[in-house]
């Protein structure tokens, strides 16, 4: 998997998730945010890059410290 950090390819993803509306609006709005300032510490992985198939919106490996905490252990995916 590729993460994706880069403002640009972010930005990217960002339109392109938009043409996938409704099936991609989960992923969608976490990118959204991580565009945003990224106020729940967030990362993005990809599959490939740019032609991908598969988006994981995760937390960043320094915010998964509880197991039993259901907002912090969030994933989202689309395909």
């Amino acid at each position: 998997m590729i993460l994706l950090n880069n403002s640009h390819k972010l930005l990217a993803l960002y339109k392109s998730l938009a043409r996938s509306i409704p099936e991609s609006l989960k992923v969608y709005g976490s990118v959204y945010h991580i565009n945003h300032g990224n106020p729940f510490n967030m990362e993005v992985l990809v599959d490939s890059w740019p032609e991908y198939q598969m988006v994981i919106i995760r937390p960043q490996k320094q915010e998964m410290t509880d197991d039993m905490d259901s907002y912090t252990n969030v994933y989202r995916m689309f395909s």
